[in-house]
């Protein structure tokens, strides 16, 4: 419906309709339906003449896409031909070297943050990246490595082969991530995995 309301240019519609998608979204942890979603709402902002919020969308959905191993392209040319005119809009309003600067600060964003963006509480993001807790150190060694693993998009049988466990004792060190980091899904913890140890290495 959100979708629909933005190709009518209903604009006002499509954002409240795509911020309730996004909300079940994160509910059910339809980590593929989020990106799809806040595609969606960087073409909504565009559309809004707010070029900056969308390519910082558009840096956010470059790191989900980036751990699901995937993009809009799967989803066939009909819907990857029109959210990829929303990067090239976009570049053109902002110009090449400003459009990548505020993607890349995008791509960056933490899963708390990144949601606050999208859900249009961008001042929560910014705070939220500002004052983000160092939470590599909550977690333990192991819990690390199955994070970075995660990063890296293994399900938990591999990650249980790679690192020689059962796949019920990764399971639990998965929970426990989720439960320290404070996220709600594998795709959040690998975004922010991608991040934070590779910069805590």
């Amino acid at each position: 419906m959100a979708f629909d309301a933005w190709t009518r240019q209903a604009l006002d519609d499509a954002s409240e309709l795509a911020r309730q998608s996004l909300e079940l979204k994160r509910e059910f942890r339809d980590d593929l339906g989020t990106a799809l979603v806040i595609n969606l709402m960087a073409g909504i902002a565009l559309d809004n003449r707010d070029p900056k919020k969308a390519a910082k969308l558009l840096g956010v959905v470059a790191a989900l896409w980036t751990v699901l191993d995937t993009g809009t392209g799967a989803f066939g040319p009909v819907l990857g031909s029109r959210y990829e005119e929303i990067t090239r809009a976009a570049q053109d309003r902002l110009g090449e070297g400003a459009f990548q600067r505020v993607y890349e600060s995008g791509r960056r964003l933490e899963p708390g943050p990144q949601m606050s963006l999208a859900l249009g509480c961008a001042d929560i993001a910014e705070k939220g990246q500002a004052d983000a807790t160092p939470a590599a150190d909550l977690l333990t060694r192991r819990e690390r490595e199955v994070a970075s693993l995660l990063a890296e998009g293994l399900t938990n049988r591999a990650i249980a082969t790679k690192l020689v466990l059962s796949p019920r004792t990764v399971e639990v060190h998965v929970e426990h991530v989720l439960g320290k980091l404070g996220f709600r899904s594998r795709t959040e913890v690998g975004v922010w995995a991608a991040q934070a140890l590779q910069e805590k290495e």
